[in-house]
Parts: structure tokens; C-alpha cells; sequence
């Protein structure tokens, strides 16, 4: 008899591509909301939270913390790496499960969202800037370029989005922290006039707000 395979329930399950894997460069609050909603929507797969925090009402709340911890396997240039605590501020970040608290973890899940899309910008103007300087340079230094300016503004961001965390009013400072992640990793490529104007146009097009993306009205026939 074929079986349905069995889920971990301390782990965030996806739709597709199985369990949300581990990353010794993400930061856990990246997947708060994760855990505090009953599922997460994405742009490529759905998430749903570990199944033991569906319990979480039966508990007092005294009783609630989160305890994350990862694995990464080694290669022939890395070793092996584990990294585990208690992620802050318990219990007070729990009382937001979606149960108990619908618009909070609704908050943080956009603050959480809003963090991402500021990185995302970030990634996509320095690999643009750097693309115009080195056209001909392998692509995968491009990508490194720009990833350790995300992992920058992921560092300082994670203050910002505490604090959204603590007081729902407060507005995340996310965009001056992408720019500011920005400039410092854009200053390599200003050696030349060139250069300074890659990252000219580049940084013009990180300041500009999103634009909304609207359906065309057919035409009456």
C-alpha cells in the first residue's frame, strides 16, 4: 500500500519543493512570519508553518518559545556548519500566531515582505551598474558582487523590523537602508566616468518608487 510520506512537524512545509531548507547567510527573522501564519504565499510556492505550532492555543503562554537550529553539509573548501537559539522575543513574538492575533501577524508578515522587495531592488541595481561596467566579466562575480550587499542591508535591517515588530506604527526606514547599502558597495565601480555614470542611472532607478503594474482596457469593438 503506497503511503503518503511522512512531515516533519518542527519544519516550514512548501507546496512544492519540499521543506524550506536552511541557509547559513539567512537570517531566521526572514521566516518570522512563516511560523506565525497558518500558510504564507509566494511567488513561486506556498509555505506552511510547522504543524506543532498548530497546538500552540492549547499552551499556556508562559510556556511558548521557538528554538531554531540548522544544518549545513560541508564540501571539500567548507566544513560542516550547525548554528541553534532561541529566537527573540519570546514569548512575545508567538502571541502573534495567526490564532490569536490575525492583524498582527499580518503586519509583520508585510513588514517581513517589505524588507525583501527593498533587497530585491538593492540586488537588481548593483547588478545592473556592475553589468554596465564589466560586460564581459563571468556572471557569477556580478551575482557575488551583489550578494554580499544584500546580506549588508539584511543585517542592518533586522533592527528596523523589530521594531515594527514592537510598535505596529513605526514605518521601516528600508529603502534609505538599501541605499545606503548601495552607495558603500557602488563606490568600487566609480573608477572611471563611465563607472560613475552606471551607478548614477543605477541608483536613479533604486530611488523611484515600484510602479504599479496596470492591465491595458480592451478597446470597444
Amino acid at each position: 500500500m503506497d503511503l503518503p510520506p511522512a512531515v516533519d512537524p518542527y519544519v516550514v512545509e512548501r507546496d512544492k519543493g519540499g521543506p524550506l531548507r536552511a541557509a547559513r547567510d539567512r537570517a531566521v527573522w526572514r521566516d518570522l512570519d512563516a511560523l506565525l501564519l497558518k500558510e504564507r504565499p509566494g511567488s513561486k510556492s506556498a509555505e506552511r508553518r510547522p504543524a506543532a505550532f498548530d497546538a500552540l492555543g492549547e499552551l499556556p503562554r508562559r510556556c511558548w518559545r521557538a528554538w531554531e537550529c540548522g544544518r549545513w553539509p560541508g564540501t571539500r573548501k567548507r566544513r560542516t556548519a550547525t548554528g541553534s537559539g532561541t529566537r527573540p522575543p519570546p514569548p512575545a513574538v508567538l502571541a502573534h500566531v495567526e490564532e490569536a492575533d490575525p492583524d498582527g501577524a499580518a503586519a509583520i508578515a508585510t513588514g517581513r515582505s517589505q524588507a525583501e522587495a527593498a533587497a530585491s531592488n538593492l540586488g537588481r541595481a548593483l547588478a545592473s551598474a556592475w553589468q554596465a561596467v564589466y560586460p564581459n566579466r563571468d556572471s557569477t562575480e556580478r551575482d557575488g558582487f551583489a550578494s554580499r550587499a544584500r546580506t549588508r542591508f539584511y543585517e542592518r535591517a533586522e533592527h528596523e523590523f523589530w521594531q515594527t515588530v514592537d510598535d505596529p506604527s513605526h514605518r521601516p526606514a528600508f529603502r534609505r537602508l538599501a541605499l545606503d547599502a548601495f552607495d558603500e558597495a557602488a563606490r568600487a565601480l566609480k573608477s572611471t566616468v563611465h563607472g560613475m555614470d552606471a551607478v548614477a542611472k543605477a541608483r536613479a532607478g533604486l530611488t523611484r518608487p515600484p510602479r504599479k503594474k496596470t492591465r491595458a482596457t480592451p478597446k470597444p469593438a
